[in-house]
């Protein structure tokens, strides 16, 4: 009798699973970060917000990369900036073949992809490059796609580009709306959009510096519309008031307080030289400035004086209402009442005048420069000014009415000296 053992048996039904790839980020500032790879897959790697692999990393252009899995095959094209593969550049342009574990340098940052659980991934370091480049046998590196190969992936990557950057559904920027918000959010002084010749909008106005106007040439830039900017920034501004008082032997720090005011400071034993350069031509000519404000250190009663200033009475008064600047020959300025102000005269409330040119400007009893901007009568103020004068004649014809009856009775003049001591009183 036999017996028979029983037979023992392995279960090697089930297989092993296959090992993933997966792509990881080897140095920069997202480094240890890793993804999981399906089979056939396209990943568009930059620093664009529409990347599959977004690094934030200097030298990483928007759309940098794009890694093309499909049938098998891998392949690696350079977009918007080039690259470099295992050390070897890599320019935009037509792809290439991508093994697994090759190393690829965009700007600072480097990624891999491969198989997951590969122990060659410890070899990558961040000086592997240039290991790679020595111990590499002549001929080994990046390699051509066939001509056909390279055209199927070429269309892929352009069209997973197209999908992945156009816009969907969109609507359209409207340039001048988008400028005109920009005038409250950078403060914009005298700011306004106009047109040039070609229709473009352009954004005009002044600025406080020039960090203003550079960060909104990049937000037109960000914004993807076209227009253009003529900006006058206030840095610039003190630069040129400073060049024409260089000019005229005055030597002055200049610096941009806002609102077109300019303050010129430093040691002026000369008032007189100062107020003439801060008052001439070439000042009025700079565009952006409605003030020049003058700090001098020089100690009062060390100042050389060759004219008067303004009277303290023109200084204290009620300000006159400039309502017009008379240019040519004998140049002035007229007042609401009718009063003229020639070069010279002292403006009541304002200052001394020094000069008209395109601009008129005075100076005030501290020494300080202001340009006078006129105010033309309104229509409204026509019309009331009317009134009030009919009314003034409606009542001063009352006055002489009654002043022709007074004249109709007889007149009485007291005189002294009569007989018996006594006042007579003689009619006329």
């Amino acid at each position: 009798m036999s017996s028979r053992q029983p037979e023992s048996t392995t279960a090697t039904d089930e297989a092993a699973p296959e090992p993933r790839n997966v792509l990881r980020i080897l140095s920069g500032l997202h480094a240890g970060a890793s993804r999981d790879l399906a089979e056939q897959e396209m990943i568009l790697v930059g620093s664009g917000d529409d990347c599959d692999i977004v690094l934030a990393d200097q030298g990483v252009a928007r759309h940098h990369a794009l890694i093309n899995l499909v049938g098998g095959m891998s392949s690696l094209r350079a977009l918007d900036a080039p690259l470099r593969v295992d050390g070897l550049p890599l320019l935009p342009g037509d792809p290439v073949e991508l093994r697994d574990l090759q190393r690829i340098e965009l700007g600072q940052a480097a990624i891999a992809y491969g198989p997951e659980h590969d122990p060659a991934w410890a070899t990558l370091l961040p000086d592997a490059a240039a290991i790679a480049d020595a111990s590499r046998p002549p001929g080994v590196g990046v390699r051509k796609l066939p001509l056909v190969a390279a055209l199927a992936v070429l269309s892929l990557a352009s069209l997973a580009i197209f999908a992945a950057v156009m816009p969907q559904h969109e609507e359209p920027v409207d340039p001048r709306s988008r400028l005109q918000a920009m005038i409250s959010e950078f403060h914009v002084v005298d700011g306004q959009v106009v047109e040039d010749a070609e229709g473009r909008p352009v954004l005009r106005g002044t600025v406080r510096d020039s960090s203003v106007r550079e960060s909104i040439e990049a937000r037109i830039a960000a914004g993807g519309f076209e227009a253009a900017i003529d900006l006058r920034a206030g840095d610039k501004i003190a630069d040129d008031v400073s060049e024409v008082l260089r000019t005229q032997g005055i030597n002055a720090k200049t610096r941009y307080l806002g609102n077109g005011v300019v303050e010129a400071s430093g040691r002026f034993e000369d008032m007189d030289a100062m107020r003439e350069a801060a008052s001439s031509r070439a000042m009025d000519d700079v565009p952006g400035v409605t003030k020049v404000l003058v700090k001098n250190f020089v100690p009062a009663d060390q100042v050389k004086r060759t004219a008067a200033g303004p009277t303290e009475a023109a200084a204290r008064s009620e300000p006159a209402r400039i309502v017009s600047v008379v240019r040519g020959e004998e140049p002035h300025l007229v007042a609401v009442d009718g009063t003229e102000y020639p070069v010279g005269s002292d403006v009541p409330g304002h200052g001394r005048l020094v000069s008209i040119g395109q601009s008129a400007h005075v100076i005030s009893a501290d020494g300080t420069l202001h340009k006078v901007v006129p105010r033309p009568v309104t229509a409204e103020e026509v019309e009331a000014a009317a009134e009030k004068q009919a009314a003034l004649d409606a009542a001063a014809a009352g006055v002489a009415a009654a002043g022709d009856d007074a004249a109709a009775r007889p007149r009485r003049v007291a005189r002294s000296g009569a007989p018996g001591g006594q006042d007579r009183q003689h009619e006329q």
